[in-house]
């Protein structure tokens, strides 16, 4: 099995080897057919690795599903942690309605932000 798959939090897969290979009891066994199936399909992982490297983000955005979910564990999953906790230390209140609208909190923003910042003189 080859994989060019992302990690947390996306887990993106870019391309397999072989494809739509899930868990492990599906892994194929290393027959010289597959070998000779692997080293063929070689250069196609190797371009999808670079591609992936060069673009340096998963192709789609990460589709996380938030229901039953903290603004904490929101803000965690969906990779916001530390610039949510470097905006809210500038105060940058625009900034962290931004975040809260990309973990689906919009509606909730103006009054979250309220309760961390102090209110505008």
């Amino acid at each position: 099995m080859a994989d060019v798959v992302w990690g947390h939090p996306s887990g993106e897969v870019e391309i397999s080897f072989p494809e739509r290979c899930g868990s492990m009891d599906q892994w194929p066994e290393a027959t010289p057919q597959t070998i000779a199936e692997l080293a063929e399909a070689l250069p196609k992982l190797i371009k999808a690795f670079e591609t992936a490297v060069q673009r340096a983000t998963p192709q789609s955005p990460p589709k996380v599903n938030f229901a039953g979910m903290t603004t904490n564990e929101r803000l965690h999953v969906a990779g916001f942690m530390e610039e949510w906790d470097a905006a809210a230390r500038a105060h940058n209140r625009e900034r962290m309605i931004e975040i809260l609208n990309a973990v689906g909190l919009g509606s909730q923003a103006d009054q979250i932000v309220a309760a961390i910042l102090p209110k505008k003189s």
